[in-house]
């Protein structure tokens, strides 16, 4: 076989070991040509990829220190389920949880902080 007579990938692949290097780039070459001149209908499309993305889930709504039982139950199970989904380690967990105080429940975050710093640090996502 010659590099003329490959008309489509198939042949190309059979032959390409028998073809000399300047034989395999004028085959390419040519195959390329009668693939772009081809009518899109007749190129596949290309595969999906074999992967999936989980979706990304937003923060949960700060809280703001309201002494609501609902209020914080929301809060503390939405959080949960935040740390669940993303799987994160419990220093990242208690950084993701007081990142999302606002208001009195950060005032006191930061004064606990300050007056414990050895517990802050230490502070896992169960015990905050």
């Amino acid at each position: 076989m010659v590099a003329s007579d490959i008309k489509n990938s198939d042949d190309l692949i059979r032959a390409f070991g028998q073809l000399s290097l300047d034989e395999q780039a004028s085959a390419l070459t040519a195959l390329r040509i009668r693939m772009s001149a081809a009518a899109p209908s007749a190129i596949a499309p290309a595969p999906a990829p074999a992967f999936s993305v989980r979706p990304k889930i937003p923060l949960p709504e700060p809280f703001t220190g309201v002494r609501k039982a609902g209020v914080v139950e929301e809060f503390i199970l939405s959080m949960n389920e935040y740390i669940d989904y993303y799987q994160l380690d419990d220093d990242v967990a208690v950084r993701n949880i007081t990142m999302n105080l606002r208001g009195t429940a950060k005032s006191w975050w930061r004064l606990y902080a300050q007056r414990y710093p050895g517990e802050a640090a230490n502070m896992t996502p169960e015990i905050l």
